[in-house]
């Protein structure tokens, strides 16, 4: 009965619009026929304003059939607010369908993901086309914080404590990234340390593969000897694909100052083993200034 109610006031309030927009564009085709014909006939004496009224309806109705005024198609704005009160009917309906509305409703629910850690990077970890959490963890030891990958598990609708490493306090940003080109997701950690000559800081980077089992502890393949005082950024500098890190060197001098500088990605399109990861130093240190690359291809090294 509630919404046959409101529909009945709907369809009213539709039928008055319609009259109103009707009565208007009578209005408007008197007057303009008022208009036209004064430019030929001479202004009528006061005496004759009912048989001028007359005759102007006589004129419209004969110029203009009242049907093709009736089917006129309404303005623009009409036919928006119609749309907009269709909408709002078919909402009510379903909102009174359901017991509540569904659409604007969120259902929150515990997933276990507050009990990880905190959220350091996100990524498909396993290729299970899920999202994970990649968290740090150290408050439950104190001595051994970690990093873990925090799995979800699609049947319980729950994250899970996955693989992970035992790192430093001092982790600032870590970035899930395939940095050696094996398909899988892999982890670049940043370290801050706060230096006591000038309290600046001093950043590091560690790189940890995932092995063939998603499941296994990634290995830890690559630790900077160098330290950056700006956060490393992920750059392809020499076009080939693979992630390089950019940083500036720490002035070890008072009134030295910083360079930039690039670790390059040397690693091979290889899977990480268990046993063997990697062989050699897989990130080059390079200043800016002695970087030369082939960059506009035109066979020509550039600076």
């Amino acid at each position: 009965n509630l919404v046959i109610s409101v529909f009945d006031r709907v369809r009213l309030a539709c039928q008055q619009r319609r009259m109103r927009e009707t009565m208007e564009i009578n209005e408007c085709l008197r007057n303009s026929l008022r208009r036209r014909r004064e430019r030929f006939v001479p202004a009528r004496q006061p005496s004759d304003a009912a048989t001028s009224a007359a005759a102007d309806d006589r004129l419209m109705t004969a110029s203009r059939p009242l049907s093709q005024i009736r089917h006129q198609s309404p303005p623009r704005r009409s036919r928006r607010s119609r749309l907009f009160i269709a909408s709002c009917l078919l909402l009510l309906i379903h909102c009174l369908r359901h017991g509540q509305c569904e659409l604007v409703s969120w259902d929150r629910r515990d997933v276990g993901s507050n009990k990880l850690g905190e959220l350091k990077a996100f990524g498909d970890w396993d290729s299970d086309k899920f999202l994970d959490l990649i968290v740090f963890d150290k408050t439950s030891k104190p001595l051994e914080p970690r990093l873990t990958v925090s799995m979800w598990d699609d049947g319980r609708q729950k994250f899970r404590a996955g693989p992970g490493v035992d790192t430093d306090k001092d982790l600032q940003t870590v970035i899930a990234t395939d940095w050696n080109m094996d398909g899988r997701l892999d982890l670049f950690g940043i370290f801050g340390q706060v230096e006591f000559n000038d309290d600046s800081t001093a950043y590091r980077v560690k790189a940890w593969c995932q092995t063939r089992d998603a499941e296994a502890d990634p290995k830890l393949v690559w630790q900077s000897a160098n330290e950056s005082s700006v956060q490393p950024f992920i750059v392809d500098i020499n076009s080939d694909g693979k992630p390089d890190l950019l940083g500036q060197t720490v002035k070890k001098e008072r009134g030295e100052s910083p360079q930039r500088f690039v670790w390059i990605n040397r690693s091979k399109r290889n899977v990480c083993e268990d046993d063997e990861p990697h062989k050699g130093d897989l990130f080059e240190y390079r200043l800016w200034e002695d970087l030369y690359y082939e960059y506009i291809h035109d066979d020509r090294m550039d600076k």
